[in-house]
């Protein structure tokens, strides 16, 4: 459905045109991709303060919330990403380390 070849073609933005592949975001230890996610997820409940929340993991330039609909693709392709970092680590016979805490 629509929706979700949306939330796909978003992760593979953020890999193919940002950079943000499993490489990447294996760095993150501190659940930086589900608190983005949970910002974009949100961002929309007070539209006329359209103020890096403080849950937002990243630098101020990063904090780009656009539509309702957009933010949720971008929140869910986030997501993903976690699962992906997850599953990656599992795969390796490892437990990621954000699974730790």
């Amino acid at each position: 459905n629509k929706a979700a070849e949306d939330e796909l073609q978003e992760r593979n933005r953020q890999i193919e045109g940002e950079g943000y592949d499993g490489d990447h975001d294996a760095h993150y230890v501190e659940h930086q991709l589900e608190r983005a996610a949970a910002c974009y997820a949100t961002a929309n409940f007070h539209p006329q303060t359209p103020v890096q929340p403080s849950l937002w993991p990243w630098e101020r330039e990063w904090w780009k919330p656009k539509s309702h609909r957009q933010n949720l693709v971008v929140a869910a392709a986030l997501l993903l990403a976690a699962i992906e970092k997850i599953d990656r680590a599992e795969a390796n016979g490892s437990v990621c380390s954000e699974e730790k805490s």
